[in-house]
C-alpha cells in the first residue's frame, strides 16, 4: 500500500473516517490500494488520518515535497503527535467483472492451389530417354576415369577449404554479450522460482512490493521476474496515483529501462487520466521479500 499528500482538487471526495466531504485545497491524504485492474486512492482529512506503522515520517509520502513549506510543517506535526496505528477503512462498493479474455481467430480456411505437373520438353524427354554411353574399355578408358577422380578429389579440397574460411564468420555472428547473457539467465532464474507457486501466493508477492496483482498466472510470473530482477515499478511522479508501466525494445540487455507511462488511477470514483510518458531512467524500489 502507498500513501500520498495533497491539497485537494476538488469538493467531491469524502473522508473515510468522518464521512464529511474535503473541501477544497484542503490538506488530505490519500491510502492507494490496488483494485485488481485498476489503482484507486481512499482520501482522509490530515487530522483524521490515523499515520500507521509502515510510516516512520511525513518525507515518505508521495507528493511531500511538493508541498509548501506552511503545509509540510502541518503533516509533520501530525506525525510528531499522531498515534502510530494501521488505518482501518470503511467498506466500499467495489465493482466486480470477469476478465475477458481476447482470442484472435485464424483458423479461417485457406485456399491450397493445386496444380498438374508440368510436362517436360521434348528436350528434356531426349535428355532423360538417352542411352548412356557405352563404357570405354582398355588402359585409355581407365587413365582416363583416374583423371576424373583426380579432378574430383581436387574439387573436393578446395570446397573443404572454403568451408573452412567460411566457419569464423558465422561463429562471430553468434556471440552473446556476456552482460546480456547474465541478465538473461537471472531473469529466466526467477521465472523458474515463482512457477511452482500458487495465484495466491503470487499475489501476496505483488501486494508487497505495491504491484499491480491482476493477470492470469503467466503475466504475474513475468511480472514477479522482472520485479525481482530489476525492481518493483514506482508510482508514477507526475500524479502520484499510477503505477508506472515500461516497455523494452530488447528482451534483454535493456537493464529494466525503457519507455515509461502512467495509465492513470481511480480517484474514489472518478478516474483519473494521466499523460505521463518517459524514456529517462527512473529509479525503481527494490524488491522485498516476504
Amino acid at each position: 500500500m502507498g500513501y500520498v499528500v495533497e491539497l485537494a482538487k476538488s469538493g467531491r471526495a469524502a473522508c473515510r473516517t468522518c464521512k464529511s466531504k474535503i473541501e477544497k485545497d484542503d490538506v488530505r491524504v490519500g491510502a492507494q490500494k490496488s483494485m485488481g485492474d485498476y489503482d484507486t486512492t481512499f482520501w482522509y482529512h490530515l487530522m483524521c488520518f490515523k499515520v500507521p506503522k509502515t510510516l516512520s515520517s511525513a518525507e515518505e509520502l508521495a507528493g511531500f515535497q511538493q508541498l509548501s513549506a506552511d503545509v509540510q510543517k502541518q503533516v509533520e506535526s501530525k506525525f510528531a503527535g499522531g498515534a502510530a496505528a494501521t488505518p482501518t477503512d470503511t467498506k466500499s462498493n467495489r465493482n466486480g467483472g470477469k476478465r475477458v479474455k481476447e482470442v484472435s481467430d485464424d483458423d479461417a480456411k485457406t485456399n491450397r492451389k493445386g496444380g498438374k505437373r508440368r510436362k517436360p520438353d521434348s528436350d528434356e524427354e531426349e535428355t532423360r530417354t538417352a542411352p548412356k554411353p557405352p563404357k570405354k574399355k582398355g588402359r585409355k578408358a581407365k587413365d582416363e576415369s583416374e583423371e576424373d577422380k583426380s579432378v574430383e578429389d581436387e574439387e573436393e579440397k578446395t570446397a573443404k577449404k572454403s568451408a573452412k574460411k567460411r566457419r569464423p564468420a558465422a561463429k562471430a555472428k553468434a556471440r552473446v554479450d556476456p552482460a546480456v547473457e547474465l541478465e538473461r539467465k537471472k531473469v529466466e532464474a526467477a521465472r523458474e522460482e515463482f512457477q511452482p507457486m500458487s495465484v495466491t501466493q503470487l499475489k501476496e508477492y505483488l501486494k508487497l512490493n505495491d504491484m499491480t496483482t491482476s493477470g492470469v498466472k503467466q503475466e504475474l510470473i513475468d511480472r514477479l521476474a522482472d520485479a525481482k530482477t530489476f525492481g518493483a515499478l514506482p508510482r508514477c511522479p507526475s500524479c502520484f496515483g499510477g503505477r508506472l508501466r515500461v516497455t523494452y525494445d530488447k528482451p534483454y540487455g535493456h537493464g529494466g529501462q525503457g519507455r515509461w507511462s502512467c495509465p492513470g488511477f481511480h480517484d474514489d470514483e472518478q478516474f483519473r487520466v494521466c499523460s505521463f510518458r518517459s524514456d529517462e531512467v527512473i529509479a525503481r524500489p527494490a524488491w522485498k521479500e516476504p
